[in-house]
């Protein structure tokens, strides 16, 4: 498990943020920082990842590779959230959030 909530974070996410915990991480929140950029794709598909929560930054996009990992649309990832401005999997966008 990965919180990272609540820390002022800022900059953008390494691009090598996909292998964090060496396919032992379940859990990765970055909720409510001031990050900024793009989310970076280049996922290998995890499976022990299964919450990904990135709400309330400043991403300007997120790359289309997360959205694959999304259960609703084949992966294995069941609880996704992110802001719908910046959100590319608009489907599943509702009140004002990708979920």
């Amino acid at each position: 498990l990965l919180y990272l909530n609540h820390n002022s974070f800022r900059g953008t996410i390494p691009s090598t943020y996909p292998e964090l915990g060496n396919d032992r991480l379940q859990v990765y929140e970055l909720n409510d920082n001031q990050l900024t950029g793009e989310v970076p794709g280049g996922y290998v598909v995890r499976n022990l990842l299964q919450s990904v929560e990135m709400q309330n930054n400043n991403f300007s996009s997120i790359n289309n590779d997360v959205c694959s990992l999304i259960v609703f649309i084949g992966g294995e990832i069941t609880n996704f959230k992110a802001d719908c401005e910046v959100c590319t999997c608009n489907s599943l966008c509702g009140n004002d959030r990708c979920i």
